[in-house]
């Protein structure tokens, strides 16, 4: 009983911790519109942003340059995230004024929902610079959701955005060594050997005997 209590205690550390990279990117993986439900990529103009890879610039239609409602139009991307420690962000650019939300807070540039002409002045445009980082870092592990609004006050609508979260699980642990279990242990096994001795010795004593 003594010796199996002693080896039960002893335990060992996990270390092993699994990662994964979760992209997010205007890809048409996992996103949809208040529109028409699906998005579409498009064909934009010369001076807007070049897409990065494995992203490119999507509305609810082919909407460059043929007149469209000027109404807000809601894009969704819907992520998971496997991991308990999260870190990434999102690169966005917009094509009109675009308003920024991650799981229903806004977390971009002020909204700027006035009629302007062509790509709207603020922090987030059509050109290459002219872009916003929002910061993923932090989230929990399980479901998310990132949702852009434009408006656009002629007839176009157009978003671009591409980032990953690198999603890291924490270490699995089976349980954790006592330097007074181990202690403990040592001194059990050396009982049990002394005591296997001893009944082997009185064996031989009573064989030749």
């Amino acid at each position: 009983m003594y010796i199996k209590f002693l080896l039960t205690s002893f335990v060992l550390v996990s270390t092993d911790v699994h990662a994964a990279t979760i992209q997010i990117a205007s890809d048409l993986v996992n996103e949809f519109n208040n529109r028409t439900g699906e998005n579409v990529f498009i064909i934009t103009d010369p001076s807007w942003a070049i897409a990065p890879a494995g992203a490119g610039w999507i509305s609810y239609d082919n909407t460059p340059p043929s007149g469209k409602s000027n109404a807000v139009t809601i894009f969704t991307e819907e992520f998971f995230l496997t991991g308990t420690v999260n870190v990434g962000s999102v690169r966005i650019w917009a094509y009109g004024t675009p308003s920024v939300r991650l799981d229903g807070t806004h977390v971009g540039p002020p909204s700027n929902f006035l009629q302007d002409p062509g790509c709207a002045p603020g922090p987030i445009d059509c050109p290459q610079l002219e872009f916003a980082d929002v910061s993923l870092d932090g989230l929990s592990q399980g479901a998310h959701v990132l949702s852009v609004s434009l408006h656009q006050g002629g007839d176009s609508y157009g978003l671009l955005y591409s980032g990953s979260v690198n999603s890291i699980g924490a270490a699995e642990v089976i349980a954790n060594p006592e330097p007074g279990t181990i202690f403990l242990l040592g001194g059990g096994l050396i009982g049990l050997a002394a005591i296997v001795r001893r009944r082997n010795t009185s064996r031989v004593t009573a064989w030749r005997e």
